[in-house]
């Protein structure tokens, strides 16, 4: 039986991905994280809050000329759990996902999660990422994205309680050993509201987990906010 990161040690732009039997597709990151332009907090237990202040654009291939992202979006949180930012910045991969989210042209208004969506899976698999990555050989389960290094990533712009299931998926494969570190990706409360109604946010998602769910959900953990 071959595990996720077996599967994953190769370029999966160019390959399918076998995860216990089954496949997924392949598609085609000093200081705090942008510089001047961010702050964070830190708390017990290897928690850090990271906010990045409009305007600092990380460094990414899909910025314009002038260092800013042509998209409507932008990263405006993150929380991180047991090193899991250190580990994308080791990786080379937290400019990559922050510029999919960041580059993306889709407005916020109702209905338009699912366009969010997929332009991060499309600008993750253009840069080497492999995508509905299946977890289990019976089970219709999957992850949205997955990178070779072991980081598997969830795009949630639905119900708040796909988000905490979003939360158990990604912390079953770290513990199975098949990622290294989960990335789940959410509105912030604001951005939720202009996206429906009752939707994942990241104020609460993060503040439950630091303030309720840490001792369950205790995997290298990053959660990005986006509005």
């Amino acid at each position: 039986m071959t595990s996720l990161l077996e599967a994953c040690g190769r370029d999966v732009s160019t390959a399918t991905v076998a995860i216990n039997g089954t496949t997924g597709r392949g598609g085609g990151g000093g200081q705090s994280e942008d510089g001047a332009g961010s702050a964070g907090d830190r708390g017990g237990d290897g928690i850090v809050i990271i906010r990045w202040m409009p305007g600092a654009a990380p460094s990414d291939p899909s910025r314009s000329r002038n260092g800013v992202y042509s998209g409507l979006m932008e990263v405006a949180d993150s929380y991180s759990a047991a090193n899991g930012l250190e580990f994308l910045r080791s990786q080379q991969q937290l400019d990559v996902i922050k510029g999919s989210i960041a580059s993306a042209p889709t407005s916020l208004t109702r209905g338009s999660g699912p366009k969010i969506k997929e332009h991060v899976e499309g600008h993750l698999a253009d840069r080497g990422w492999a995508r509905d990555v299946r977890i289990h050989a019976e089970r219709a389960l999957t992850i949205n994205a997955f990178h070779h290094s072991g980081i598997a990533l969830q795009v949630q712009v639905g119900n708040i309680a796909r988000a905490f299931y979003d939360l158990l998926k990604l912390e079953s494969v770290v513990r199975l050993e098949k990622v290294k570190v989960g990335v789940l990706v959410v509105p912030t409360k604001s951005a939720s509201r202009q996206l429906g109604d009752n939707l994942a946010n990241f104020e609460r998602l993060s503040g439950e987990l630091r303030d309720i769910f840490s001792p369950i959900v205790s995997m290298p953990l990053v959660i990005f906010g986006f509005k």
